[in-house]
């Protein structure tokens, strides 16, 4: 009797504590719903003041400087719609003076506020140079890698992907001194696929600079990289072959270690994608893993993601040029991979 009431009451705890869990998630969506119409209402306001005010970016530039919290949240998230409107307007955004505020803004208590000010600055930056040396200059990047490490996931996903942007523009070294490395690499553990593929495509640039595709694989970001070459969403493949194509690309300790953590099998696997940007970074990454060397069983997987290159391009047929890609040009030790792969 004494085990059976023991067992009874085991049970009844196993059961409270998945009703307690099954409770906490349903409290959790409904909340992440509400933040979501919420988001989505501002947005609309937003939009409306663009299409209704006659000078939105002097007196949404104005509100950055004078207004409430309230008003310089909405102020920034006008100026992140206006911005990616046009290049004229991200240059009038800038000449308006609002770099100087939104990363002031970047600095204040109120985490949407920090929110909608990265959002801006990577609108303000994104296809221009200018404006994104501008932006490191006003000292945007200690704040926003500031919030990789404190902020509510949504808010870590713009920083990353503001970060990514300003690296484009020769800031790898700056972004990465600055102590950016570590918190990328953790958030490609992130359960969300926009978070975990910002971060790696922040780690693509980055892997541009010789002294950080060390850094970054000494903090171990190689492994879970290979983890990511099987992830469900595209866009996160895609990333992370893009990382490891990068981190191999003339370093053999790299080459190695990307080896060594398996890499080659899922990266074959990419070759039938189907999506084109996907087999691109596969192809590019294998390409330049194929030298590895050192070891015997490094030496023998380098040769089968060679015959799995000879396959992937001997298997190609002619297909419609795929549409522009979001990637910037990537470090790697054949530019026309994907070219030759067509090509047979």
């Amino acid at each position: 009797g004494r085990a059976e009431e023991t067992r009874r009451r085991e049970e009844k705890r196993r059961d409270d504590k998945k009703e307690d869990e099954r409770r906490k998630e349903e409290k959790k969506k409904r909340r992440k719903e509400e933040e979501r119409i919420r988001r989505r209402r501002e947005e609309e306001k937003a939009k409306k003041i663009v299409s209704e005010d006659d000078l939105p970016i002097a007196r949404q530039v104005a509100t950055l400087r004078e207004g409430s919290q309230d008003e310089q949240t909405q102020a920034a998230l006008v100026l992140g719609i206006l911005a990616t409107a046009s290049p004229e307007n991200q240059a009038a955004i800038v000449r308006a003076g609002a770099v100087a505020q939104l990363v002031q803004l970047l600095k204040g208590d109120a985490p949407e506020a920090r929110g909608q000010a990265a959002v801006a600055l990577r609108a303000l930056a994104a296809n221009n140079t200018y404006n994104k040396v501008a932006i490191v200059r006003a000292g945007a990047i200690p704040p926003l890698i500031r919030l990789l490490k404190e902020e509510p996931v949504e808010v870590q996903e713009v920083a990353a992907g503001a970060l990514q942007t300003l690296a484009e523009t020769n800031n790898q070294v700056e972004i990465a001194q600055a102590g950016a490395i570590v918190p990328l690499v953790a958030l490609l553990k992130d359960e969300r696929p926009g978070v975990r593929e910002e971060a790696a495509g922040a780690l693509v640039i980055l892997a541009l600079n010789t002294d950080n595709q060390v850094a970054i694989a000494q903090v171990g970001a190689v492994p879970l990289l290979v983890d990511l070459l099987k992830d469900e969403s595209a866009e996160v493949r895609e990333q992370a072959a893009a990382a490891l194509r990068n981190l191999a690309a003339e370093n053999a300790d790299n080459q190695a270690a990307i080896a060594r953590a398996g890499a080659f099998s899922p990266l074959a696997d990419l070759l039938k994608d189907d999506l084109p940007g996907v087999r691109e970074e596969a192809l590019a990454a294998l390409r330049n893993l194929a030298g590895a060397g050192g070891e015997e069983a490094v030496r023998d997987a380098a040769t089968a993601a060679g015959d799995a290159i000879r396959e992937a391009a001997a298997a190609a047929s002619p297909s419609p040029a795929p549409p522009p890609s979001r990637r910037p040009a990537r470090k790697d030790a054949a530019s026309a991979a994907a070219a030759a792969a067509a090509a047979g």
